[in-house]
């Protein structure tokens, strides 16, 4: 699935987290983001699925906007699993979590 993020700007108040950020990934590519606590890396990936709203700029994933019309169709897609297992939004277990999301739609395996 291709992601393009393009020229993307979020600020907290007056803290300009991600400015100007562009960023191509073909379908099967991997990549690594690295950097320092707080340079943008989870504020960057929270915008692949809609939690966060970019201020200015486009991301595209697999072909669909990801803007509020395509939130339900980018999040059957798109999923998050924070890396901290206190942080988990439901479940107890990574597993359980991860697993919630299909649940939730219908799919069960």
């Amino acid at each position: 699935m291709d992601v393009t993020i393009n020229n993307i700007r979020k600020e907290f108040g007056q803290f300009p987290a991600l400015h100007d950020v562009s960023l191509s990934v073909g379908t099967g590519e991997l990549i690594a983001l690295l950097g320092p606590s707080g340079s943008g890396k989870t504020t960057l990936v929270l915008h692949l699925n809609g939690l966060i709203e970019a201020q200015v700029g486009t991301i595209v994933v697999g072909g669909v906007a990801v803007d509020a019309p395509h939130l339900s169709e980018i999040r059957r897609s798109v999923g998050m699993v924070f890396q901290d297992p206190e942080d988990q939004l439901f479940m107890h277990t990574v597993l359980d979590d991860v697993a919630f999301g299909p649940a939730n739609l219908g799919i069960r395996g």
